[in-house]
């Protein structure tokens, strides 16, 4: 029980709300102050079966917290989710940009290494049918 008064009443106003533009930032500061206050393991749980009724409360005031730090715009797209790991992994899905840049530039690369190929192939070709 201490834990859950301990979430509780701890204030997390030092986080900056989730804008859209912020997603590392934001979830860098979530989980520092989950860990500050012990309850990273919240964060990976993934399925609310199995799970105990402190723990469930705990979960319950989690995503409250976390629903808090995320801007009134977008918040409304994650009420539907019910554990603290549905909402970031949906966040991360629509607004991690990070990711959608390595993304992006990977296929960048293999475009143009392909294009390369093809280019290395086709003067190859020429120049052995000069040769011959």
């Amino acid at each position: 029980m201490e834990q859950l008064q301990l979430l509780s009443s701890l204030s997390i106003s030092d986080i900056k709300k989730f804008d859209g533009t912020n997603f590392k930032f934001w979830l860098d500061e979530i989980k520092l102050w989950c860990d500050g206050c012990g309850f990273s393991d919240l964060l990976e749980i993934t399925s609310i079966k199995n799970v105990n009724a402190d723990k469930k409360k705990k979960l319950k005031m989690l995503r409250a917290r976390i629903l808090c730090f995320i801007r009134e715009d977008i918040r409304e797209a994650f009420l539907e989710y019910d554990l603290p790991s549905e909402i970031i992994d949906q966040l991360k899905n629509r607004f991690d940009k990070q990711n959608h840049i390595c993304v992006c530039m990977r296929q960048h690369h293999q475009y143009f290494d392909l294009k390369f190929d093809c280019f290395n192939s086709t003067v190859l070709t020429l120049i052995e049918s000069i040769l011959t």
